[in-house]
């Protein structure tokens, strides 16, 4: 890992077509899923097998390549929150333009950061969203009420006039 780190200058991904740079990564997520997994067993009193944290000097290496062994999607949220929060400053809002228009603008940044309140939404909506991310999103003004009410249904001018018993 450490040779591929130093010969491409970053961190192996799974999306790669490069057969050795896809097993690394897959090798990187079992080591991560597998101490998040044993982290929970500490919680709950029961330690099963042997992880990464049995080997503190191998922990210590992969940390010095710049991989974190906190939850993956904990540090997502919070640096999204971040970046909502920013966007919060500088536009003094937290509404975003329409799909349409944040595709046009080829922001990228824009586009990802509309994609994960969208998904944020999904998750509330869902339920699978922490109590902790609801308050979190709450205290920066974000509200879920707003997402979740639904739309009018459309009508028809035509039929719109004929419920209001006129003729046009």
């Amino acid at each position: 890992l450490s040779a591929y780190k130093e010969q491409h200058g970053k961190l192996p991904s799974k999306k790669s077509q490069d057969e050795e740079e896809k097993s690394l990564s897959v090798w990187l997520d079992t080591v991560r899923h597998e101490k998040n997994e044993e982290d929970d067993d500490e919680k709950k009193g029961s330690r099963t097998k042997r992880t990464i944290d049995d080997y503190p000097h191998r922990q210590q290496s992969l940390e010095v390549l710049g991989i974190s062994f906190g939850r993956r999607r904990d540090e997502t949220f919070e640096a999204m929150l971040q970046k909502l929060v920013e966007y919060k400053e500088e536009h003094g809002t937290l509404r975003f333009p329409s799909d349409e228009q944040c595709e046009k603008s080829k922001n990228l940044e824009l586009q990802s950061l509309q994609k994960w309140v969208k998904s944020q939404v999904v998750n509330f909506r869902s339920r699978k969203m922490s109590p902790d991310a609801i308050r979190q999103l709450k205290e920066i003004g974000f509200s879920f009420e707003k997402w979740c009410l639904s739309k009018p249904k459309r009508t028809s001018k035509k039929k719109r006039i004929d419920e209001a018993g006129g003729d046009g």
